[in-house]
């Protein structure tokens, strides 16, 4: 299942909910990709102090994975591993059109 977190706002709170929602996930035993398509890569802050924002190296955890992708969709084969992918969008009119979400 994919889940889009997007609103046209900024300032709103997608990549909270976002975050809340993947630790969630893990912490029920749901093998989670929580993907920021949002350049500025806040929600990679939420599961380390430090990331990555190359989108080279992922963020890690037991049962979830981080990914720093500004504004383009990871492709299938990243995604299909992972029992629920959530995505945290920019606020960009036309986004969700792109990421197709089941929710």
């Amino acid at each position: 299942m994919i889940i889009a977190i997007h609103n046209h706002k900024g300032g709103i709170g997608k990549t909270t909910i976002c975050a809340h929602a993947a630790l969630r996930a893990s912490d029920l035993g749901i093998r989670t990709l929580a993907v920021t398509l949002d350049r500025q890569g806040d929600l990679l802050r939420w599961f380390d102090e430090e990331p990555d924002l190359s989108g080279d190296i992922p963020v890690q955890q037991e049962l979830l994975t981080g990914l720093y992708s500004p504004e383009v969709m990871p492709p299938p084969g990243i995604i299909a591993p992972y029992p629920l992918t959530l995505i945290d969008t920019p606020p960009q009119a036309g986004m969700v059109d792109e990421v197709d979400p089941d929710l």
